[in-house]
């Protein structure tokens, strides 16, 4: 196939397309057929590399969503728009049957390039989805490359409620914004999946995705990590070269391996088969910063962005890449487009103000910012207003914010930051049996975490720190050099372990270690890297203060 491609507004090289969710006109119980043909199209036009598909987690916020389609193709930068209904009736001997009505529409003039209407059964939905497809690439008149062979692609699966289930796991996945619930009542829904059709490879793909993703962010155990290798071990039986199977074995080899040069082999592997893929894209940029290739990691997440611009959390990693490289300004503009979009996300006005610290060194800015929020009630911020409070030395109030309520609503991680740091500002109020308790507390809650979830390098790092408090160096030492062989090559999350190592020699009294860690870390590029405002700020670093190697630290640009 062959012919004129049109690019899209602003781009004279690549045509882009949303496929809004075909609309539902029949019992609520038929809707997933409505979005199985939505979900299938969308991802066949998304493996050629001749156009960008918008993202289906971009195209659902449009779900009965009544507006110009005009309006819709400014907002998405598209040229196209694929739209559809399906209607429901009965056929012979009661059999339920569907009416697909898709239309492909020009955005510019509202011109109907193509419509046609498919009667099948129901169990039909996807050859009528592969011939949508194809009528599709034809209008368009897109050119394939050498081996690009999208359809006929090979159902994904005979049954129909597995189909379904594997629907509702996707749509609890891709949510606009991750949360440890709608992850797992995912996985109960590929489970179910698997349970009902356990052939069905994409199913256990996508299963061990989110499992991979609980293995990373809420439980860093061996135990876990077998939970998300068992299903890729069995899709990759089922269909070794299924893109959704390749894509979730970079995802495992990322987030439960740590190995992230075989991971970007991996996902660049996968790429040949679904070029325009966000969630491949976002997984490159996130695996590059591992890599600390962090320029690299902000071009993929951008495309990530622009072919799915209403996942928010694209703009935050952004912005998060910026801050880590230091790049104060460009990183505010970032934090401000994502809050913009969603002024209720905690996260964003945190990691805003913070980042407004560093770059400023004035904690009344960064105060300011948390005060103009919606959110400045939040208990989640509380880390944020005992840090500002802790770097302008008014400990009482400081430490006025680790009460049990808040404390309890943040991430386990930071909240072994901040009750460390704690024990920092009893010590700075002259409080040393205050200090050498809050201490021995830390040092329990800590151990315990290690407990739980051993393979996180940070619960281990802060309780190395508490052990130094405690005057327990050698303890100390080895639960830091364990840490340090957790991160692994990790590159741009892996460096904080420096920093909270420098922090763990300022307390053993050692401070040319610390001083000469804090060095190397100013010239790495790292997630929430040091900057010179915090040494001249944070309470931590005071005994350091008489070293004249750590008065020429100061000087550097920020």
């Amino acid at each position: 196939m062959s012919g004129r491609q049109e690019p899209p507004p602003g781009d004279g090289q690549t045509l882009r397309i949303v496929v809004l969710p075909f609309e539902n006109l029949g019992e609520p119980d038929g809707s997933f057929f409505a979005d199985g043909l939505t979900e299938e199209i969308t991802k066949d036009l998304a493996s050629l590399a001749a156009i960008q598909v918008i993202s289906r987690t971009t195209a659902v916020a449009y779900k009965g969503v009544r507006r110009p389609l005009r309006d819709i193709g400014r907002e998405l930068n598209v040229r196209y728009v694929l739209e559809g209904t399906v209607r429901w009736a009965l056929g012979p001997a009661g059999k339920r049957r569907v009416r697909v009505t898709p239309q492909l529409i020009r955005v510019v003039d509202d011109a109907h390039v193509w419509a046609d209407a498919y009667e099948t059964d129901v169990e039909d939905i996807f050859k009528v989805q592969a011939e949508i497809s194809r009528r599709v690439i034809s209008h368009l008149g897109l050119t394939l490359i050498p081996g690009e062979s999208p359809l006929p692609r090979r159902k994904p699966t005979e049954n129909l409620e597995a189909y379904r289930a594997y629907l509702r796991g996707l749509e609890l996945r891709n949510q606009p914004f991750y949360s440890e619930r709608h992850v797992r009542s995912s996985v109960l829904m590929f489970e179910r999946a698997v349970d009902i059709d356990p052939g069905f490879a994409t199913a256990w793909a996508e299963l061990s995705q989110a499992q991979s993703y609980l293995a990373f962010n809420s439980e860093q155990s061996p135990e876990q990590v077998e939970r998300a290798r068992r299903p890729l071990e069995r899709a990759s039986v089922l269909d070794p070269d299924l893109p959704e199977v390749l894509l979730a074995q970079a995802y495992f080899t990322y987030r439960c391996l740590g190995d992230y040069a075989a991971a970007e082999e991996q996902l660049v592997a996968a790429a040949r088969k679904i070029p325009n893929n966000a969630n491949l894209l976002q997984t490159l940029g996130f695996v590059l910063r591992r890599r600390g290739r962090l320029g690299e990691a902000i071009e993929k997440l951008k495309l990530a962005a622009a072919l799915d611009p209403k996942t928010i959390r694209l703009v935050w990693a952004i912005a998060e890449t910026q801050r880590a490289m230091r790049d104060y300004g460009q990183a505010d503009a970032y934090y401000a487009q994502a809050i913009s979009a969603s002024p209720d996300q905690v996260a964003f006005w945190e990691d805003r103000a913070l980042n407004k610290l560093d770059w400023t060194g004035d904690p009344g800015a960064a105060l300011r910012i948390l005060k103009s929020s919606p959110v400045r009630d939040d208990p989640r911020l509380s880390s944020a207003y005992f840090l500002l409070d802790f770097y302008s030395r008014d400990y009482r109030r400081a430490l006025d914010w680790l009460t049990p309520r808040n404390l309890d609503q943040l991430a386990p991680q930071l909240e072994s930051q901040i009750i460390t740091l704690g024990v920092i500002a009893r010590e700075r109020m002259g409080d040393r049996r205050g200090a050498l308790a809050a201490a021995e507390a830390n040092r329990v809650t800590l151990a315990a975490r290690v407990g739980s979830h051993p393979l996180d390098a940070a619960h281990r790092a802060y309780l190395a720190v508490t052990l130094a408090q405690l005057g327990r160096a050698d303890e100390a030492l080895a639960q830091i050099e364990e840490a340090h062989r957790l991160v692994g090559q990790d590159a741009f999350a892996g460096p904080r372990i420096f920093e909270v190592e420098a922090l763990m020699y300022a307390v053993l009294g050692q401070p040319s270690e610390a001083v000469g860690r804090i060095s190397r870390l100013l010239a790495m590029p790292y997630q929430g890297a040091v900057s010179t405002a915090d040494l001249r700020l944070n309470p931590a670093w005071d005994p350091l203060r008489k070293e004249s190697a750590f008065e020429v630290l100061l000087s550097r640009e920020p």
